[in-house]
């Protein structure tokens, strides 16, 4: 009994078929070999039919090719190694690199094979009859996913924990049962030394990139135990905005699941299997709203201390942000916005603040930066009812990535009562914060943020497309949708 298929390629006169044991199956017209698959290839992940010749892709990064060659175009440059993808036109082929550059071989008596100068950063190929097309990657179009080759899941081996949750996460989390998975063999503690950083976090992941040269996971998560914070950042960041920045050809949006303990984590994964299910059911991309759910309501409370009204843009960063989004004409979403000044940090609040909200889909505040104080999201202040458990969060805060006492703190979002709720059902799917204070000219772009969840972006795009400060982190799924 033969294996599975899982792709087809269709030339001029034959066909192409890969099967899942890494096998091609060819048939139709062969009077020039075009059909004659190679003897003993196999490890093929990727194939292309092109006029009269045909081409595989191997999991090693090289490239095969048979039938008519008579321009070359079953002959692979010598040198390429490391194909991600690859294409084939009338006499020519082509093939993507994992740095992101385009190789041709075979005639380019029409200027199929010339790419254009300065072409960098591809993200798909297609070779016609006479020419070849490539999709730069803009890190705004949410492209097709396939977590075999998109998502990285990374863990640390010296956690317990960390195994815990990636096992779990793996285990019920809809849809990513096949993703990539590294374990890191590095410190438990939150924040590592620079020096560590190198050697226990970039380079392991960069020698898995080595040996995966077919794979540029666009998706990487870091769980808990991983650490987030390098021991002295001022130059380099968070360890999220390092990595990312180290990556050879291209960024991958990388997010974190470390909500502070398992059971915080455990039910952050619950509710992404719980809102998969009901909501999106059998998709790896989950929406609640797209399943009905009545996240409508987008929040921004610009009521702030006193003190921070002698620069007025600070009040206006906010209050323009919601302009920007009103603009926007978001469709099912409604901006709820008040303004004001505490007369004290320590005293009551005047005017009032958003404290009580159905059906949030995106929460922004001053937070300690108010008379709300620190611990607003665990302590009552601050309750959502209704369909509350499944939006962004951001705050002027500028160590809310850090477990600051003295500042609002991402674990107390993720906290099981937070935000008047019970067994985690009002923690937010999404939060943006800062491992080191970023000054609030580089507090993350609202606008941006909220605007992005609002037209339907994934969780990460939003997030570090509207990152101002290299100490950024994002906490939450890659895979998530308003």
């Amino acid at each position: 009994m033969r294996a599975s298929l899982i792709a087809i390629s269709a030339g001029t006169q034959h066909n192409l078929a890969l099967m899942a044991d890494g096998t091609v199956v060819a048939w139709g017209w062969n009077d020039v070999g075009q059909t004659n698959v190679p003897a003993g290839l196999s490890n093929v992940i990727a194939i292309a039919a092109g006029g009269m010749h045909s081409l595989a892709l191997k999991s090693d990064g090289t490239v095969v090719g048979w039938g008519y060659g008579n321009d070359g175009q079953c002959t692979p440059p010598s040198d390429l190694t490391n194909a991600m993808a690859i294409a084939a036109g009338w006499r020519h082929s082509v093939a993507l690199r994992n740095d992101g550059m385009v190789v041709s071989w075979g005639d380019d008596s029409d200027g199929q094979g010339t790419a254009p100068a300065l072409l960098t950063n591809v993200k798909l190929l297609a070779a016609g009859g006479n020419h070849t097309l490539a999709a730069v990657f803009s890190p705004l179009v949410q492209y097709p996913v396939d977590v075999s080759k998109d998502l990285l899941l990374i863990y640390n081996t010296n956690s317990a924990d960390s195994i815990f949750v990636k096992d779990y996460y793996l285990a019920h989390r809809p849809m990513v049962s096949g993703a990539n998975v590294l374990g890191l063999n590095c410190t438990t503690n939150p924040v590592i030394p620079n020096g560590d950083f190198t050697n226990q976090l970039l380079t392991p992941v960069l020698n898995w990139l080595a040996a995966n040269p077919t794979k540029r996971p666009q998706y990487m998560v870091m769980f808990l135990g991983v650490p987030a914070r390098l021991e002295n950042m001022t130059d380099l960041g968070s360890a999220s905005y390092l990595l990312r920045q180290s990556m050879p050809g291209f960024q991958p949006f990388i997010t974190h699941i470390h909500m502070g303990d398992t059971n915080a984590c455990r039910a952050y994964i619950d509710k992404l299997q719980n809102f998969g299910t009901n909501y999106s059911p059998g998709q790896l991309i989950i929406s609640a709203s797209k399943g009905g759910y009545a996240n409508t309501n987008l929040l921004f409370d610009n009521v702030v201390d006193y003190s921070y009204t002698n620069n007025p843009g600070n009040v206006l960063k906010m209050s323009n942000a919601v302009v920007s989004i009103q603009a926007m004409n978001l469709t099912n979403l409604s901006v709820a916005y008040v303004q004001g000044v505490d007369p004290t940090i320590m005293g009551p609040p005047l005017p009032p603040h958003i404290t009580n909200a159905m059906n949030v889909a995106g929460y922004v505040s001053w937070g300690y930066h108010s008379s709300l104080g620190s611990g607003y999201a665990t302590n009552n202040t601050v309750r959502w009812e209704g369909d509350s458990g499944w939006w962004l969060i951001e705050t002027y805060e500028s160590e809310n990535g850090v477990g600051n006492p003295n500042s609002g703190d991402y674990l107390d979002w993720f906290s099981s009562n937070a935000f008047g709720g019970t067994n985690y059902v009002n923690t937010p799917i999404g939060a943006v914060g800062h491992v080191q204070e970023p000054t609030l000219s580089n507090v993350n772009d609202a606008a941006r943020f909220f605007g992005l969840w609002g037209l339907g972006k994934r969780f990460p795009i939003a997030a570090w497309e509207s990152r101002l400060t290299i100490y950024f982190q994002a906490v939450g799924d890659p895979f998530v949708t308003r």
